[in-house]
């Protein structure tokens, strides 16, 4: 079954697991239990199982979160879990494996893969002249979402942004280049900055194309040395 990442604590998640026992009196009572040595890691300390009882020697069983779950630390679970009853003479026991499926949510900011950005650029550079890449993704990696960029505080519009291509993991490849502003390294917004040029480039999650509307998003530094020519 299916969980969202960002259900509560406490909550029970399930409630289709269906456990007989023909026998009668003590030895059609059940208890259930979670295997820890036989499930997948930290599977029983974020779920617990009870059983619930219908009629005489039936049962549901009740999964219930006990901690917060992360898409992005771990998207399923398999849970071991072992029936056993109360017999007077002989304990019987059966077990089955629940698998748990952790359904990501969009509450991740995108993420610059290869920041911090920084390089010494030449004045005079050519309109187009590439800079460096930026690779960005959304952080919410099981259901990302597009992501566009945009340069904000190049006060002198030195610089623009070329689209290069979106893999298939969802990582947005872009090439910072020059633009037709050719830099000058005697203009006085540079000149107070001893050669100095910083600005941000700016990340958001697209929601909505015909808006448009967007999501998270968040902001990296650029550093950029402008060299005497």
């Amino acid at each position: 079954f299916t969980v969202k990442e960002t259900e509560s604590v406490g909550q029970t998640v399930y409630t289709d697991i269906k456990v007989t026992d023909a026998d009668t009196g003590l030895n059609s009572q059940v208890k259930l239990r979670c295997i820890e040595e036989e499930s997948s890691p930290d599977a029983c300390e974020t779920f617990d199982i009870f059983e619930s009882p219908l009629n005489p020697g039936e049962y549901i069983g009740l999964v219930v979160l006990k901690k917060p779950l992360n898409y992005e630390e771990r998207s399923s679970y398999n849970l071991v879990v072992e029936a056993q009853d109360s017999g007077e003479d002989q304990i019987l026991s059966s077990t089955a494996n629940v698998l748990i499926q952790v359904e990501d949510i969009q509450d991740q900011d995108p993420i610059f893969l290869n920041a911090p950005y920084s390089a010494t650029v030449p004045e005079g550079s050519e309109e187009g002249s590439p800079i460096f890449e930026i690779l960005v993704r959304d952080g919410d990696t099981g259901i990302p979402r597009p992501i566009i960029l945009t340069i904000e505080g190049d006060k002198l519009d030195y610089f623009q942004l070329r689209q290069n291509q979106i893999s298939r993991d969802g990582v947005l490849s872009v090439t910072l280049t020059t633009s037709q502003n050719i830099i000058d390294r005697e203009h006085p917004e540079v000149l107070k900055e001893g050669g100095l040029y910083a600005f941000q480039v700016r990340a958001r999650e697209v929601v909505d194309e015909s808006g448009p509307v967007y999501g998270e998003e968040t902001t990296t530094s650029v550093t950029i040395v402008v060299t005497d020519i």
